[in-house]
């Protein structure tokens, strides 16, 4: 496992962790409304499982980036002076925007010794003629 994969896994880790907590303090604080952990705990597994993905990690950022934006509008206008939850929403944005940015904008490095891919570095220089 080289070293770019552990990145991914350890935000990987951060990405399923943040919202699992933000779930744990839901299920604590919000025991009237029923429905509403469960969709924390929609961002910590199925968001989590389509970032993995570089297929689907475009939806999973979505999906993230209407998470975190509807959880700050409603912490902002119902729990006055709830900024530690907003700090943890934003934290989960900016964990699955970096891990969005790595898994669809780095190239994956080969393994040592694994060859490259031939060039035609010869039709190249034809084109100009």
């Amino acid at each position: 496992m080289n070293k770019q994969n552990k990145i991914i896994w350890l935000l990987l880790l951060a990405l399923f962790c943040l919202p699992a907590g933000a779930t744990l303090i839901h299920f604590k604080i919000h025991k009237s409304i029923a429905w509403l952990p469960y969709l924390t705990l929609f961002d910590a597994v199925i968001v989590t499982l389509l970032f993995y993905f570089k297929k689907t990690s475009v939806y999973a950022l979505f999906l993230n980036s209407i998470f975190v934006i509807i959880g700050v509008g409603y912490h902002l206008k119902f729990l006055p002076g709830g900024w530690a939850d907003i700090l943890i929403s934003l934290t989960d944005f900016f964990v699955g925007l970096a891990l969005y940015l790595l898994v669809t904008q780095t190239p994956m490095v080969k393994p040592p010794g694994e060859p490259s891919p031939p060039t035609n570095q010869a039709g190249a220089t034809s084109i100009n003629n």
